[in-house]
């Protein structure tokens, strides 16, 4: 932590401070959902020393070391600053867990490696190990920290020897790279929900597909509602990375899945509040983080039976058998006509 000491004169001694300090990370990670909240509560006392140095201008004197936090109600965090020309004033709270790329802060990769290799988690590998107090180790820490993050430089003069020497072995140990390298720390938690999430009563929505960080995560499902597999069979104990599963119920209605994780955060956690010094995670500890999901259930539709109208019988006349055709007696030729008798022209009538 970092304490500009002219400037914190000036102010009437008020806990104001280019501090540090930062925060030891209780929580969930940045896509779990709501995100940690730490609070600056002061320094760490026996863990700060001052220091005397420049981000570019004169040398200013700053006290530098641990600063102690409480992250969502629960005291006992410790962290460094990774902000060297903002104030942070004791009992500031409200400073949110947010990752490397939205802190905007320079060189977190550098400062991770520090954190996991010095003060408080070590003194560092064979050949640039640090010595000395407690409050000489941090505050070397520190400022190895704000040279990367700020730009700060150790003055030669006005600073504990072995401060100096901490300082200088952290910084030839990064550059060396002879640290080993984590990346950006974090716990997350999701359940990925399926394109629709409503059905009717007795049908299973699905599947919802759970990702993670965490060793393992446990599933609870609201009162009505179970979670199944595939085939539709109770979904047995804790489940990891990338299970599917069903949400099912027999009522209409909607339910809730909740997934719960726990999990060991390590150092290099970030958080940040608008005006107010930002800091990074200097311990490792354990955290619960969790996630929710829903679905939702409506009536079967009613099936009514099909509505029939009653049809008259029908008298058939049953048909009449065929008629036989009756034998036809031939009927006797008819006689021939007469044959005409010749006449004579002699027969003629005569006319005047």
């Amino acid at each position: 932590m970092v304490i500009d000491v002219e400037r914190r004169a000036r102010a009437g001694g008020v806990g104001a401070a280019a501090v540090v300090a930062l925060v030891l990370l209780a929580a969930l990670g940045g896509p779990v959902g709501a995100a940690s909240e730490a609070t600056f509560t002061g320094l760490v006392p026996g863990a700060v020393a001052q220091v005397v140095g420049s981000t570019g201008g004169p040398n200013r004197t700053y006290t530098a070391g641990l600063m102690a936090l409480t992250i969502d109600g629960t005291p006992g965090a410790a962290g460094y600053c990774i902000d060297i020309h903002t104030d942070i004033a004791d009992g500031t709270s409200g400073l949110q867990e947010v990752d490397w790329a939205t802190s905007g802060v320079a060189n977190l990769d550098a400062v991770e490696r520090i954190l996991r290799s010095y003060h408080p988690n070590g003194v560092g590998p064979d050949g640039y190990r640090i010595s000395g107090t407690t409050a000489q180790m941090a505050a070397a820490t520190q400022a190895a920290i704000w040279h990367y993050t700020d730009g700060f430089e150790l003055a030669g003069q006005g600073n504990d020897p072995v401060v100096v020497a901490n300082y200088e072995a952290i910084l030839a140990a990064v550059a060396a790279g002879v640290l080993p390298t984590f990346g950006e720390p974090g716990v997350s938690l999701d359940i990925e929900a399926p394109g629709t999430t409503e059905a009717t009563a007795g049908e299973p929505i699905g599947p919802y597909v759970v990702r993670t960080t965490a060793g393992e995560v446990t599933l609870t499902a609201s009162p009505g509602a179970e979670i199944v597999d595939e085939h539709g069979e109770p979904l047995p104990g804790p489940v990891t990375d990338g299970t599917s599963f069903w949400l099912v119920s027999q009522e209409p209605g909607s339910a809730t899945v909740t997934a719960t994780a726990e999990a060991t955060v390590l150092a290099g956690r970030a958080f940040a509040k608008p005006g107010v010094q930002r800091m990074i995670l200097a311990t490792t500890t354990t955290t619960t983080v969790d996630a929710e999901a829903s679905g939702s259930w409506t009536t079967p539709p009613t099936t009514e039976p099909p509505t029939t109208v009653p049809v008259e019988p029908r008298v058939s006349t049953p048909p009449e058998p065929p008629r036989r055709a009756e034998p036809v007696e031939p009927q006797p030729a008819a006689p021939a006509p007469a044959p005409a008798e010749e006449r004579s022209g002699d027969d003629l009538p005569r006319t005047g």
